[in-house]
């Protein structure tokens, strides 16, 4: 039992409203939670709809669902517990029992903490809290007691009434929080107590360990995140349909946390982020669906997609080729470039316009360009730059050419000390990321006075360790992910017998690749 969500570690809580949440001074409990003794009747609020956010699409485009409508208990600050500086009297808030004339109830119990290893262990210190709430919601009644050194508490004196209790305490060095009896993922608030004069209620309180839900939001051709004042990210559960949790909004980095206490965690979450920016961002992200664990943390990131212009009648075109111009030329297109884009594609497929980017002039001059740049460390000089691309287009050497050419260059050889020795001390840092050892440095150096640095350089570039390493990164850029160990096996072997530019053809002409391009670009009419 026992669960509650506070959005970003800031303890707000959030109801359901328009396109995404509004802040309230209350927090969220499932309509008609399940009630400890008889079935209660609980006072119904107005139905609140979540309007799904209004985009136009060609494609079915990622909505906001449409929420359940709930009601909650107020966020009510506990008072001070019984035993505190306070006088008893100073902890109720509301009528007492001898005011509204009835005779005084009592719940009592014990409070347990459940550690992530171990079984529950009873939780002294903490502050529990009944409270009664009114059909609009205000507080009738609330008194506040702290648990004692075994955990048991006892709140006497209550009028009969239909009660929530919530635990607050500070555990395993984190901030004061609070969790309510008989919560669960689906109804965070808990489980009405039903007090009838005179009578005890015992009941079993269990304060969740925490469990978090983290990760970065972006937006698709942005240099940085978008602006935390234009985001909401929405945390729903469905059961079955979907419920609204809690909202919070990014950070100024886009990093978000949501976190959860409960430990019914079935059923797992979706998350969603609005935009209600100017940028031509769609409104509404994909609804990645996340698991997280009791007392550990789930990562997911989000994207927002880039809107572009249905162009083309065959449907998914049009994401592919901003996909391709932004991988590759790190551009959008024009209106005619995806129309050229067009007939080809339904024509030939994916991997054919794939492979037109990798052999296209403007690509090339970028790899000639940022070859100059990362391994000479100088701009390209003019008849150097034109030079290496006629050699391309002559056939007399590929796109991957230029950057071996460049690591066997007389000009990287002296930029590292113009010894055979710092030149394969360089390969090594470079290529492989790590340093080598005296004993490799002077089997390679040998072998460049036997063979040449043009060979030797060839040795580092196609091992399997600098293959698989290019074949990951290209699987980051062009996929949004790292390879499988199948995967990365067969994409090494296309990369030996291939090259590079026909590993990147074949990752970015391949299904996954055009199924991504869906994800990162939203077709509007």
């Amino acid at each position: 039992m026992g669960g509650r969500f506070f959005a970003g570690g800031a303890g707000r809580r959030m109801i359901a409203a328009g396109a995404g949440f509004a802040l309230v001074a209350s927090v969220l409990v499932v309509a008609g939670p399940a009630v400890a003794g008889e079935a209660a009747e609980l006072p119904r609020a107005a139905p609140v709809a979540a309007a799904q956010a209004s985009v136009v699409a060609a494609s079915p485009a990622p909505t906001a669902p449409p929420l359940q409508p709930v009601l909650h208990p107020l966020a009510v600050e506990p008072g001070p517990a019984e035993g505190s500086a306070a006088s008893p009297s100073s902890s109720d808030r509301g009528a007492s029992p001898q005011a509204v004339g009835v005779a005084a109830s009592a719940i009592t119990g014990t409070l347990n903490y459940a550690e992530r290893d171990g079984g529950p262990e009873v939780l002294p210190g903490a502050t529990v809290t009944a409270i009664r709430f009114a059909a609009d919601q205000s507080v009738l009644f609330q008194k506040s007691v702290t648990t004692a050194d075994d955990g048991t508490f006892a709140l006497t004196g209550l009028p009969a009434g239909d009660y929530y209790v919530e635990f607050t305490a500070a555990v395993d060095g984190e901030p004061a929080a609070s969790d309510w009896y008989g919560s669960t993922s689906l109804n965070l608030y808990g489980t009405v107590i039903r007090l009838a004069d005179s009578t005890e209620q015992r009941i079993y309180g269990f304060f969740s360990r925490a469990s978090i839900i983290t990760g970065h939001i972006s937006c698709e051709q942005c240099d940085s995140a978008p602006d935390p004042a234009d985001v909401t990210l929405e945390l729903t559960a469905s059961h079955p349909d979907p419920i609204g949790i809690a909202t919070v909004r990014p950070e100024a980095d886009g990093s978000y946390t949501f976190t959860l206490r409960t430990s019914e965690l079935w059923g797992g979450f979706a998350i969603y982020a609005l935009y209600s920016g100017s940028e031509d961002l769609s409104a509404v992200s994909q609804n990645p669906r996340v698991f997280p664990e009791y007392g550990g943390t789930a990562e997911q990131d989000l994207l927002l997609a880039r809107d572009v212009q249905v162009q083309c009648s065959n449907v998914g075109t049009v994401p592919s080729v901003h996909a391709l111009y932004w991988d590759y030329l790190h551009r959008s297109p024009t209106e005619s470039d995806v129309r050229f884009w067009c007939y080809p594609a339904a024509r030939d497929g994916l991997g054919v316009i794939s492979a037109s980017f990798v052999n296209s002039d403007e690509y090339r001059l970028i790899r000639i360009d940022n070859a100059y740049r990362t391994i000479l460390g100088r701009a390209p000089d003019a008849g150097g730059r034109l030079a290496w691309l006629h050699g391309m287009q002559g056939g007399v050497l590929s796109t991957d050419d230029i950057e071996t050419t460049f690591y066997a260059s007389e000009e990287y050889f002296l930029q590292h000390g113009g010894t055979n020795t710092g030149f394969v001390a360089a390969l090594y840092a470079t290529l492989l990321h790590r340093s080598g050892t005296a004993s490799e440095y002077a089997f390679w150096a040998k072998l460049v006075t036997q063979h040449s640095r043009a060979w030797v350089v060839a040795q580092f570039w196609d091992s399997t360790e600098t293959i698989s390493e290019r074949v990951s990164s290209m699987y980051q850029l062009y996929l949004g992910r790292i390879p499988d160990p199948g995967g990365l096996d067969s994409w090494v072997s296309v990369a030996l017998q291939v090259g590079d530019s026909g590993l990147r053809a074949g990752l970015t002409g391949s299904g996954e690749y055009a199924s991504r391009a869906e994800y990162r670009y939203h077709e509007v009419n």
